[in-house]
């Protein structure tokens, strides 16, 4: 169930994006508690949203506390500067990819901010490239000569008992960090978009790495250099992939940014079905159908539906994606929910079980990662799992490093 300040907030994205005000608005905020909704937008990263609808005049006449004003102003400011530092590093470094022969693709990031109605909406934490594996060795060569490290195993993901080779080896992303006084430059380097075993059905039901590799374009920035990164439709494949099997539809930020992406940008729907397989498009047809919900345009209709694969639904299953939205949970609970919309995101039932059966009889994508020496594979595999559940419960009683 929606909170008052869940609903207002919904309604302040929905504005952003075109939606008319609605009349029930200012009661709303009466009804909510700023503290709360405004520790609600910090979580999401929407604090630089905030501040853009206050100085258009969409608060006007609410009483919001000048102590949210003026942390909405700080975000703002914050994150166009940070935006500045590291857009400029990234044009560096993109740059140097290129000229050492690297093929790469520069996914989100600026690629997607660059369409919101002013910079300071968002900020980009890091710099996200996808590469063909075989380049990883000669772009971890040229990273850690410009200064970047890779963080400890243990700092990358919990729990896990492997060294960076063996991590190396096993994941599909390593993380490359650097420091230079205040700011922190991360770089996400990706060869497999799916965090699962490659033998998962996962990458038999999507296959997007090759999906990205297949058609790439420069960048429009007006700048000297241009990056690589993808035309429009795949760029949106590739925020609601991100959004809807990485998170599960979790986090509101890159809600925001692919909501923003497909009002402005308009990617061709028709066309990105035809490159898609049905459970690929049934992923865009679901964060499309939220998009509508959210901006106030039309419900799709039963051809769009078609098009957008999501004719076939299961009864309450967009609302549950929908309760997944504004979900920054990370227990129990959420890491489960998670899972469900794994299961659910298949366009056809009998693939829906496949990836169930995977998920919970073939977990090497999960108990490798806490012990390789001793993570037996295959169907019926309970021991693993009742491993996979210890550590779970031992991730979640333990106290936070951070």
């Amino acid at each position: 169930m929606m909170t008052n300040e869940i609903k207002f907030l919904k309604e302040c994205i929905g504005i952003y994006l075109g939606k008319a005000v609605p009349e029930n608005f200012s009661r709303l905020f009466l009804l909510s508690n700023p503290t709360s909704i405004n520790d609600i937008a910090a979580e999401h990263r929407l604090l630089g949203l905030m501040h853009y609808l206050h100085i258009n005049g969409v608060f006007n006449g609410l009483p919001i506390p000048e102590k949210m004003l003026k942390q909405w102003k700080i975000t703002a400011w914050q994150n166009s500067f940070e935006n500045q530092l590291k857009d400029a590093n990234a044009k560096s470094i993109l740059k140097e990819i290129e000229d050492h022969n690297i093929e790469y693709v520069y996914l989100k990031g600026k690629a997607v901010r660059q369409f919101h109605k002013t910079d300071y909406i968002c900020s980009s934490t890091d710099l996200d490239i996808f590469i063909d594996k075989s380049s990883y060795p000669k772009l971890k060569q040229l990273l850690l000569g410009y200064g970047y490290s890779i963080p400890e195993p243990g700092k990358m993901m919990k729990d896990t008992v492997l060294n960076l080779s063996e991590f190396e080896d096993s994941m599909n992303e390593i993380m490359f960090v650097k420091k230079e006084k205040t700011t922190s430059y991360i770089i996400d380097v990706q060869w497999d978009f799916i965090s699962f075993g490659t033998k998962s059905p996962l990458h038999r039901l999507y296959e997007i790495n090759n999906f990205i590799m297949a058609d790439i374009v420069r960048m429009k920035t007006g700048d000297e250099f241009d990056p690589y990164t993808l035309p429009l439709e795949r760029q949106l494949y590739i925020m609601a992939f991100h959004h809807g099997l990485h998170h599960g539809f979790r986090g509101m930020k890159w809600f925001v940014d692919m909501a923003n992406f497909y009002i402005t940008c308009s990617p061709d729907l028709y066309l990105l079905s035809k490159l898609l397989t049905k459970d690929s498009m049934k992923i865009v047809g679901i964060a499309v159908t939220l998009i509508h919900e959210y901006a106030g345009l039309k419900k799709p209709d039963r051809s769009m539906r078609r098009t957008l694969c999501t004719n076939r639904l299961v009864l309450f299953e967009l609302a549950f994606y929908r309760s997944m939205l504004f979900n920054f949970n990370e227990g129990i609970w959420s890491n489960i929910s998670l899972r469900i919309v794994k299961f659910l995101l298949p366009y056809r039932h009998r693939n829906k079980f496949r990836v169930l059966f995977y998920l919970l009889f073939n977990p090497d994508s999960i108990i490798h990662r806490v012990d390789s020496k001793n993570s037996p594979k295959g169907i019926g595999n309970l021991s693993s799992i009742i491993r996979i559940i210890a550590e779970n419960l031992k991730r979640y009683r333990r106290p936070s490093d951070e």
